[in-house]
């Protein structure tokens, strides 16, 4: 949730309700696997290694590309 519709929550449903959801957060992302919410990083760095296999899976043959060039 976003942080504007925590404070919402917190002022319409109570401080309680508001301990409740993020205990609630926290049993479901540990149900995940997770420690805490996951943030994107910005960074071209951090995202995962694609194996050149499966690049050449994708690529596609130069004849076929010259073909369609012409």
């Amino acid at each position: 949730m976003g942080s504007a519709v925590v404070v919402a929550a917190c002022f319409l449903l109570g401080v309680g309700a508001l301990e409740d959801m993020q205990t609630q957060e926290r049993i479901f992302l540990s149900s995940l696997g997770l420690s805490g919410r996951p943030r994107p990083t910005g960074s071209r760095q951090a995202r995962p290694h694609v194996p050149s296999e499966l690049w050449r899976m994708f690529r596609r043959p130069e004849s076929v590309q010259a073909r369609d060039s012409e």
